[in-house]
């Protein structure tokens, strides 16, 4: 029953017209009317206000310029321009039927404004529980300009804080509709919240028509999983899965599958029409972490894929991770970092990829089925204030074990265990003012066992020492300290003008944050002038003469390794994983380096916290460094007269800058006796509306690494964007590969439509094809976080 009480007698209007009329009823005055003029009726028991009225409704309020109330029965009405405005939403519109004791209103012509998206509907309706319905209703999250793109439905559903759902939507860009999707239900929560995501939609002139419809669940507050009906054009229908879970605080659990009905692909089969048979085919991939400590960490992959060929046939629609490396199958590793010990174990299973046939496994393939390492940090032996210094003592003991699926010797050993034993004992010496002098000999030994081998010996090891020098000369300058500096901001205080108002209105503004933190950074600026001396004494062979034969050829195919080539002979340099390395057997280097350094603190620093590791308490950063290593050789035993010029080693030069927006690196290897070079430069800017980045990358030992690349990405003006880019092959002449495309983004950034034009050469039965293809993009900024692409086709 509704309680009414007069705060202001209601007589003659003249007597007070220039005084507001208020009216509070309700068992605790929770509703409260302001206005300029009321009148009351007696006949009907009703009230009605004119001019600025002001409702209070407990912790709400809504504002309009007429309205009509019935004591007896609690319906309403409110004319005019109205505005309700709630603790979490304002909602406008042409006119406002409400039942008091229902708790309910309905808004015609309304808009409904929340913290993170807009509503629009010929009708609102607010239910006693708290949702929302509309008919004919556009949702989007561009306040700013709501029709730049919106959801429309005919029957639309939102939970405060939880989802929106619609039905029979169509999805609009500035208006002109661009596809129909019979239901979706998007979160509109701060937390994860399960839901249909939004969908991507595709076409390809060859492929056909692609489809994809995310479906997310949040399980609980650690797992989620993300399914995805999915329609790959011609080639068939198939579905998407994503599960994650965070298993506590220090692991997590993460898996993915591909599973397609293919109606193309048949083994052998090149061309994509359609077989006539329906085939299962998928990728799967599986990853878990544990990470309790800075100690132990535990880490395990695993990847499958039906067939070989699904590699390329799904390439642009399945996540690049899958096709990185040529080998797929499962992993295994583990970590100890203990405060002396060191501990590695790996194990795998693996098969290769680039088999011939797709549907079998490659029993030959040779594998590293397990590896254990097992180290130690430096064992001081001696520590004292006079020249000598310190001794250390370390070592590092590891155990592989490579073997095929299926044994096939042929030319080569393919199934080995190895184990290999490295001590080193290090003196370093006391520095005299800026000179430092160090000093290490050791032990590079590897031994062998041949489980196959049956009718020669079934080992073989080789073992040589090795004796380092270096002295150097440095100054080091500090400029700064790293810190986090907090700066105290004194609140903006906004007064308003006095107001014969009832009730407060509530703040639109956002408070201001009271503490600013500031990063300082510190710099230290390091030169380095030394000289480096490296003895190798040649490794000597015993054993299976066989395996002796197959380590010392310089090829790839004989070895597992680099750790199986014999050391200490400079021939060795003509390999590739070793090319740049100085010879070892008798050679000095002469080193410059210059580095500028940055020491910023991390967001998560504590002065007066001990951290472990200093790693967790700064970032480090290369600002800029050259860096020159040149090698003379001082003896060779295979060639005693050695001229100036084939003394010479190669000449090694970095280089580079690394500010915020722009980076420059240089690497050059010059090799004196065969006057050859690798070179790899880059060179990137990101300015206002400019960005560049260069590349170039020329091996004269190699053809198929001389390459220059050039992209470019340019802002017309606030909406418009260009980018185009350049990839040549400079021992072919031929541009390998080009693109060029535009980007159009509203001030609003509430979506992005996308064109680009690609060129790129492939092989198609061995023979070289240009590839030619033109993708739109249409891409929604949801919720103000990231762009999802709804829309896209390619011809």
């Amino acid at each position: 029953m509704l309680i009414c009480k007069s705060i202001l007698i209601l007589g003659s209007s003249h007597a007070h017209a220039a005084t507001p009329k208020v009216l509070a009823f309700g068992e605790n005055d929770e509703v409260q009317i302001l206005s300029d003029k009321a009148y009351r009726k007696s006949s009907d028991n009703s009230y009605e206000a004119h001019g600025n009225v002001i409702i209070k409704l407990g912790t709400d309020t809504v504002y309009g310029e007429k309205a009509s109330i019935s004591l007896g029965t609690g319906l309403g009405k409110i004319w005019g321009n109205v505005r309700y405005t709630g603790a979490k939403f304002n909602l406008y519109g042409t006119e406002i039927s409400y039942s008091l004791k229902k708790a309910e209103f309905k808004v015609k012509n309304a808009k409904l404004v929340d913290e993170s998206f807009v509503l629009r509907g010929k009708e609102i309706v607010r239910k006693n529980s708290g949702v929302f319905t509309a008919k004919e209703a556009e949702f989007t999250t561009c306040k700013d300009c709501p029709e730049s793109w919106s959801i429309q439905g005919q029957e639309v559903t939102v939970v405060p804080d939880d989802y929106i759902s619609m039905k029979h939507t169509f999805i609009k860009i500035n208006g002109v509709i661009i596809v129909y999707i019979p239901y979706i239900a998007l979160p509109i929560r701060k937390v994860r919240e399960s839901g249909l995501l939004f969908p991507t939609i595709g076409l390809d002139f060859d492929e056909g028509f692609f489809f994809r419809q995310p479906i997310f669940w949040a399980i609980n507050e650690n797992s989620d999983m993300t399914f995805s009906p999915t329609v790959y054009g011609r080639r068939g229908n198939g579905l998407e899965l994503e599960y994650r879970n965070n298993l506590g605080k220090f692991s997590n659990f993460e898996f993915e599958s591909r599973t397609v009905n293919d109606k193309i692909w048949q083994p052998g089969k090149l061309d994509i029409e359609a077989s006539g048979e329906d085939e299962i085919r998928g990728a799967y991939e599986l990853n878990y972490f544990y990470h309790p400590n800075n100690n132990i960490s535990f880490l395990a992959n695993s990847t499958y894929l039906s067939d070989l060929d699904i590699q390329s046939d799904y390439e642009e629609y399945f996540d690049k991770d899958i096709y990185m490396g040529n080998e797929k199958g499962t992993t295994v590793s583990t970590d100890y970092m203990g405060d002396s010990v060191l501990i590695n174990l790996y194990s795998s299973f693996m098969s290769n990829s680039i088999f011939s046939d797709p549907e079998e496994f490659d029993s030959s393939y040779v594998q590293n089925t397990l590896s254990l390492g097992i180290g130690h940090k430096p064992f001081n032996i001696l520590n004292s204030k006079g020249l000598l210094s310190k001794i250390n003592f370390y070592q590092n003991l590891k155990f592989d074990y490579f073997k095929q699926d299926v044994v096939q010797e042929n030319n080569y050993y393919r199934n080995i265990q190895r184990f290999d034993y490295n001590p080193t004992l290090e003196f370093v010496f006391k520095p005299i003012f800026n000179l430092n002098l160090k000093f290490e000999a050791g032990l590079d030994a590897q031994y062998y066992i041949l489980p196959t081998e049956k009718s020669d010996k079934q080992n073989g090891y080789k073992y040589g020492n090795y004796v380092n020098t270096s002295i150097w000369f440095d100054i080091e300058k500090v400029y700064g300290r790293a810190f986090i500096q907090e700066e105290v901001i004194q609140p903006v205080f906004v007064e308003d003008d006095e107001r014969n108002l009832i009730a407060k209105i509530p703040s639109t503004e956002k408070e201001e944050l009271s503490v600013r933190k500031l990063y300082r950074s510190s710099y230290k600026h390091s030169i380095k002038l030394g000289l480096n001396h490296f003895y190798y004494n040649s490794q000597k062979y015993r054993g299976n003469a066989a395996l002796g034969n197959q380590f010392a050829l310089l090829q790839d195919d004989g070895r597992f390794d680099e750790r199986d080539i014999i050391r200490g002979r400079n021939n060795t340099l003509e390999d590739v994983s070793t090319r740049t390395d100085l010879p070892e057997s008798n050679t000095i280097e002469f080193v410059f380096n210059n580095n500028f350094l940055k020491k910023t603190p991390k967001a998560n620093y504590e002065m007066f916290k001990n951290f472990n590791y200093q790693l967790d308490n700064y970032d480090y950063k290369k600002v800029a460094w050259f860096n020159i290593s040149q090698g003379l050789i001082l003896e060779d035993e295979t060639n005693k007269e050695l001229t100036t010029s084939e003394r010479l080693t190669r000449l090694a030069i970095m280089g580079g800058l690394n500010f915020d927006k722009f980076q420059f690196n240089l690497s050059e290897y010059y090799f004196h006796t065969e006057s050859k070079h690798i070179t790899q430069l880059s060179l990137s800017q990101s300015m206002d509306r400019f960005e560049y980045k260069i590349g170039l990358n020329y091996d004269s030992f190699a053809s198929e690494r001389r390459y220059f690349t050039a992209d470019i990405d340019f802002e017309l003006n606030d909406t418009f964007s260009f980018r185009t880019g350049y990839y040549y092959d400079i021992d072919l002449e031929r541009m390998y590969e080009s693109y060029i495309g535009s980007r159009y983004n509203p001030l609003n950034n509430c979506w992005v439509f996308d064109v680009e034009y690609r060129q790129k050469d492939e092989y198609v039965n061995n023979k070289l094809k240009l590839d030619r293809s033109i993708a739109l993009k249409i891409l929604i900024n949801y919720n103000a976080k990231n762009f999802d692409s709804v829309f896209g086709v390619t011809l």
